[in-house]
């Protein structure tokens, strides 16, 4: 040990019982209080004055850690700095990290209570709980829990492969619903990123990322079209169609199409009783035109204009 330094040893420290400050050497002390409480100190001159650096109670730190937490505490004074301040620092930066580590659990619940009132109903919103927070309408744990997986880890933790593991086994069987689930999972880690809390890129982003290690949902999404209305069960839809309960839909049906596609319709069911279905065009102020998703649909349209 050099000199001045190491005079004190572990028995002395459990003997010492007199009340002061006893000298280690480099500027440690070990302080003993009225009562006998023990504790270490780190002696140290800044712009002129002496200051005192606590290192900690003797019932928690020990001689040689003691030592070694003085040792780090010149280091700062020959570069220049407070030991003082720089614990003081050091707890900051630690506190921020602690607050920043939040789950992704959280994050969705934070994220879905900021967006919630700009959301088209409440049905869209119980969609987000059930997908990533795995909790039905009732409150009660959901049958699919999809992001059972990632939701206790930090957000800062999630990346490709454990995003990978919540949307690739059901890809191909609930594409939809897969797809829903990336996108919320973006949006999630998205607001997190510019709250500082996660880093890098997002590994729930599709284009030139996802999508170089999952097939399209056009190649994998299985269409399946509704069936066609026999047109020798027109007459009989036609009367159900007629009967006062059925008004609400006749208004819908009308409301949803322009005078001149009806008009074109008519014509078009007249000359062609023998098909079994009809393909037509209509205008939509959202979409633009596009063909019936359901030729039973168009039927209705039909009929209701005849």
């Amino acid at each position: 040990m050099a000199r001045g330094f190491g005079k004190l040893s572990v028995k002395t420290v459990e003997h010492l019982s007199r009340r002061g400050m006893h000298a280690d050497g480099g500027g440690l002390y070990l302080q003993i209080a009225e009562g006998g409480s023990k504790s270490w100190l780190f002696r140290y001159k800044l712009h002129g004055r002496t200051h005192w650096h606590g290192l900690g109670s003797l019932r928690d730190v020990g001689l040689e850690e003691a030592r070694e937490k003085a040792t780090g505490a010149r280091k700062v004074r020959r570069n220049g700095g407070d030991p003082i301040q720089a614990k003081r620092q050091a707890e900051a930066a630690a506190r921020i990290e602690s607050a920043k580590a939040i789950t992704f659990g959280e994050a969705a619940k934070r994220f879905i209570k900021a967006n919630r009132a700009g959301w088209k109903n409440a049905k869209h919103a119980d969609q987000w709980v059930m997908t990533l927070l795995g909790i039905d309408q009732k409150g009660k744990p959901s049958k699919n829990d999809y992001c059972k997986t990632i939701r206790d880890l930090p957000i800062g933790a999630i990346d490709t492969t454990l995003v990978l593991r919540v949307i690739e086994p059901i890809w191909a069987s609930k594409t939809e619903t897969a797809t829903r689930i990336r996108s919320r999972i973006e949006q999630v880690i998205d607001a997190a990123k510019a709250k500082g809390e996660f880093n890098g890129e997002n590994p729930a982003r599709w284009k030139g990322h996802l999508d170089n290690l999952l097939p399209a949902t056009s190649k994998v999404r299985k269409v399946r079209n509704h069936p066609a209305l026999p047109y020798r069960q027109l007459p009989d839809f036609m009367r159900k169609l007629r009967e006062p309960c059925a008004s609400k839909l006749r208004w819908l049906i009308r409301a949803s199409t322009s005078s001149s596609a009806r008009r074109s319709l008519a014509s078009s069911a007249q000359r062609s009783r023998e098909r079994s279905t009809i393909s037509v065009r209509f205008r939509s102020r959202t979409f633009g035109p596009k063909p019936f998703s359901s030729p039973l649909t168009l039927i209705c349209r039909i009929v209701s204009m005849t």
